[in-house]
């Protein structure tokens, strides 16, 4: 009888687990999908994990083969933040080990955003994108809220 009571249970488990499962792709394949919605082609040069399960969290040092800026500041869900906010952001990069030296005249553009099939699914991520001038190297910053 508890043979068949475990047999039953592991059915169960197997029946409910593609539910449980949707919309757990990566937080890397989540900045991903968010970065090609944005037409950026880019590689990554460092990243650095934040968060832990069950709320991920990331932060990139990226090379991008164009300019982003125009594509942000026309981009109806992203918004310019405030110099604190570039700072806090800018101090999270450097300990994470992505970021030497703070410039002020980098713009962060921060979003919550929704990217369908990753851990950004259910619940908006929080979605960070730090740009300098004149520099094709980008720092993301993803994190479930």
């Amino acid at each position: 009888m508890r043979a068949r009571g475990y047999r039953a249970m592991t059915i169960l488990l197997f029946m409910l687990m593609p539910a449980a499962c949707a919309g757990t792709g990566s937080i890397d394949d989540a900045l991903d999908a968010m970065l090609r919605g944005l037409g950026a082609h880019y590689t990554v040069a460092a990243r650095h994990e934040s968060g832990s399960f069950p709320d991920p969290g990331a932060e990139w040092r990226l090379v991008l083969k164009r300019d982003l800026a125009a594509t942000l500041r026309a981009a109806p869900n992203f918004g310019q933040a405030d110099a604190a906010d570039r700072a806090a952001f800018q101090h999270s990069l450097q300990e994470a080990g992505l970021l030497d030296t703070p410039r002020s005249d980098a713009v962060l553009y921060r979003s919550d955003v929704v990217v369908p099939g990753t851990v950004c699914e259910a619940a908006p991520c929080g979605a960070y994108i730090l740009l300098t001038p004149g520099s094709g190297t980008v720092y993301a910053g993803l994190y479930k809220n």
